[in-house]
């Protein structure tokens, strides 16, 4: 797979230091076979989840941040009644200072979406909304466990252009068994005629505890080779590139309306990459600022019967230490394709990252792995597949 040229440099999507919020819905209609994220079946707890998760909105309540992102993910945040979304962004403007701009994205899976229920989310002030299509193919749908079918696919897009949603993203995922280049660059295709602001391709995994890992490990499916799923990542880089999309970040594409614009981009994922504070809301939703995470339990049950006891549903929570957050600075600032910025890495650190990290530096550009300029440091998109050893190399080599 060849290297690129190193990327332009460009401003964050956001760099107001505006906080982001994120609302973790618990609820799928049915659990896909590839998702290790926190969910339940049970649809008869949504009225005890939305009581639940108006507390804990009410308990974090501050004046310090102001935000200018809201994020409503899950699970499948589109099986709520919109009753129950328009309630608690009603307690998210009551505790929270949000910009007039902010970025308000919804997820959605095409099986639970209709003309009504896109319109009453546009009306109540959804302006961002992500769908799960994650393949335009009857038989990768069906493998991957998926509750839509094709048609349904389009059908929820176009629902949502005609509900007036002018910010739409979509996901899709590639590395399936079997799969080739032509059937990914037909779903590229079909993604493409949509016209979507927004792209992101997630490659298969096969996490610990789901039934796709037991399918594998129990041998009753091949995972595709490594090199192959590379190629599949090549060809998807140079054909939404060369189809007018600005790849930001690994897996994340945004349409590009003019040059070099950047607005498309996810503004809410983007603080996850910058060290911007966020706070996490609802079951196994996870929360940042000035070095500190913390982490609230995972499960439902135990999750509303601490709000229901007023107290806040956190199961843990950690300081990082000067170390630890540079290693995050690391694997955060590669994980974007402009990289890390060399002057704001020592401004941040102290650290001369080109002299504390020379050694190893040298052994990833000889295997063509990252790609050094005058101002940044970025993967090659070969590095992009390896990050997580790209890091442990810098780590181990250059500490």
């Amino acid at each position: 797979m060849p290297s690129t040229s190193p990327p332009t440099a460009r401003a964050p999507v956001n760099d107001s230091g505006n906080a982001g919020i994120y609302v973790h819905c618990p609820f799928c209609i049915q659990k896909c076979l590839y998702c290790d994220f926190y969910s339940t079946t049970d649809l008869y707890l949504h009225d005890d989840f939305s009581r639940a998760l108006k507390r804990e909105i009410s308990l974090r309540k501050t004046g310090r941040l102001t935000f200018d992102s809201l994020y409503f993910g899950g699970g499948t945040p589109s099986t709520l009644h919109p009753d129950i979304i328009e309630d608690f962004l009603a307690a998210i403007h009551q505790s929270f200072s949000l910009q007039p701009d902010t970025e308000i994205t919804l997820e959605a899976n095409p099986g639970t979406l209709s003309p009504l229920k896109l319109a009453r989310f546009h009306d109540m002030g959804v302006n961002r909304i992500n769908i799960g299509i994650q393949s335009f193919q009857p038989a990768n749908l069906d493998f991957l466990g998926r509750i839509h079918s094709t048609h349904e696919g389009y059908q929820a897009f176009e629902m949502a252009r005609r509900a007036g949603f002018s910010n739409i993203g979509i996901d899709l995922i590639f590395g399936l068994p079997g799969q080739g280049p032509d059937q990914w660059r037909a779903d590229l295709a079909c993604a493409l005629a949509l016209e979507p602001e927004h792209i992101s391709t997630y490659m298969l995994t096969y996490e610990q505890g789901t039934p796709l890992h037991a399918a594998k490990r129990a041998r009753r499916i091949k995972p595709l080779p490594e090199k192959h799923v590379a190629e599949l990542y090549g060809l998807t880089v140079t054909f939404l590139r060369d189809h007018g999309y600005d790849h930001y970040e690994v897996f994340n594409f945004a349409r590009q309306t003019e040059p070099h614009a950047i607005s498309l981009r996810s503004r809410h994922n983007t603080k996850y990459w910058n060290f911007v504070p966020y706070i996490g809301l609802g079951p196994s939703a996870h929360s940042y600022a000035d070095g500190r995470r913390s982490w609230n339990v995972a499960a439902l049950d135990a999750y509303i019967s601490a709000l229901d006891q007023g107290k806040r549903p956190v199961r843990g929570a950690e300081q990082l230490d000067r170390n630890q957050q540079i290693i995050e600075g690391l694997y955060l600032g590669l994980r974007q394709t402009a990289g890390i910025h060399l002057a704001e890495f020592h401004q941040r650190w102290g650290i001369d990252f080109c002299g504390q990290y020379r050694e190893p530096l040298e052994k990833l550009a000889e295997n063509k792995l990252i790609q050094l300029s005058d101002s940044h440091c970025a993967l090659t998109l070969q590095g992009m597949l390896l990050l997580d050893s790209v890091v442990g190399l810098l780590i181990a080599d250059g500490g």
